[in-house]
């Protein structure tokens, strides 16, 4: 069995210039880190809305795109930013605790 967790910035309205995966990838125990241009380039689809929506004239509302993981900009805070998977959820957290 493997973990995952996701990378949250305290950031809102944020533009990713880059999300460099190599630092968490070389730490023992990460098997994997997932961004929204891996989403992206794989073509995984974004998270829907919980319930569809009508308006006043019977259409469904219009769903903007929300992708998974946060693909150019964070829009808001905790939006994820990568998905690590590791061996143990101390491994894959590890990533997340800022160096002094």
């Amino acid at each position: 069995m493997v973990v995952g967790v996701f990378v949250r910035p305290p950031h809102a309205h944020a533009r990713i210039k880059s999300i460099d995966p190599s630092a968490a990838l070389a730490m023992p125990g990460v098997l994997a880190v997932f961004t929204g241009s891996d989403l992206n380039a794989d073509e995984v689809n974004g998270v829907p809305c919980g319930w569809g929506i009508k308006g006043k004239d019977g259409q469904p509302m219009k769903e903007p795109p929300h992708p998974a993981i946060a693909q150019g900009k964070v829009r808001y805070v905790g939006d994820a930013v990568a998905f690590v998977i590791a061996e143990t959820i101390l491994q894959a957290r590890l990533e997340l605790i800022p160096s002094p």
